[in-house]
């Protein structure tokens, strides 16, 4: 049941020492106890966006009865060399770890218990998202019930993601690692894709030329030999935005199969 209003929302919660990035805002629910939470990371190529993107689903969330919560974490620097970065995908990790433990003991702070978690988050944010739960959840702070990232990379070693038009995985890779002699697979959520992985809703668009299609089929495909929940959804007439017009009608099979996911897992 909706609550209609929510709590105003707690922003800029520092996680971290190390960068004024390392921030999160949480929405809270006006009923406080136990409480299911959904964690956003927003997209940008690693080097761009803002948690603000988030605000508004945060809002709609805690209406709902849940705590929602959105981070900013470290970016790269797409003019830099490898060597000279300043933030690697390990330390964007490190950064996710922290946020979800400051979200819990805010949480607990102002009256409610942590139950179960839900993150998402898009492009970049989607990769973070699923590099972070199949290679690190089983230690987070609030345990990780399901995944619905959009069109996130999953597999750099993809001839098909390496020979886009937009060469992302080929000229941010390097500088995502902090090094030009990189494993490709170290960075790669497929590679982690392993039974006991958290139940995972993708979306991509097929005319997406910067994060190909291909990205959610192999991981998928991977998920499912592990004997792991993933379901695909394809918007056909979509690029990365996931907004061609003739695709509108899918949002609310979409939305349908969310709430599926958060009926099943919460």
């Amino acid at each position: 049941m909706f609550q209609r209003i929510a709590r105003a929302p707690i922003c800029d919660i520092a996680y971290a020492s190390q960068s004024e990035r390392q921030k999160v805002d949480i929405c809270l629910p006006r009923k406080k106890g136990g409480t299911d939470v959904v964690f956003f990371i927003h997209g940008g190529g690693w080097s761009a966006g803002d948690k603000s993107l988030h605000r508004d689903a945060c809002i709609k969330y805690a209406k709902q009865g849940y705590a929602a919560a959105a981070m900013n974490y470290r970016f790269i620097n797409p003019d830099l060399p490898p060597e000279r970065q300043s933030a690697t995908c390990a330390d964007m990790l490190d950064d996710i770890g922290n946020a979800i433990a400051a979200v819990k003991a805010r949480m607990i702070e102002e009256g409610y218990t942590p139950r179960k978690m839900a993150v998402g988050g898009c492009s970049a944010g989607g990769h973070l998202t699923m590099l972070y739960a199949y290679s690190r959840g089983a230690r987070a702070a609030i345990p990780i019930a399901f995944l619905f990232p959009d069109v996130g990379p999953t597999d750099f070693t993809d001839p098909a993601y390496l020979d886009m038009p937009v060469r992302l995985a080929r000229d941010l890779a390097p500088r995502l690692a902090g090094r030009a002699d990189f494993d490709p697979l170290a960075m790669s959520p497929l590679h982690y894709a392993a039974p006991g992985a958290p139940p995972t809703l993708l979306r991509y668009g097929a005319l997406d030329e910067l994060v190909p299609l291909s990205q959610g089929t192999l991981l998928q495909a991977a998920l499912e030999a592990a004997g792991v929940r993933s379901d695909l959804l394809v918007y056909p007439n979509s690029g990365h935005g996931l907004d061609g017009n003739a695709d509108a009608a899918l949002n609310a099979r979409y939305d349908a199969k969310l709430r599926e996911y958060f009926d099943t897992y919460f």
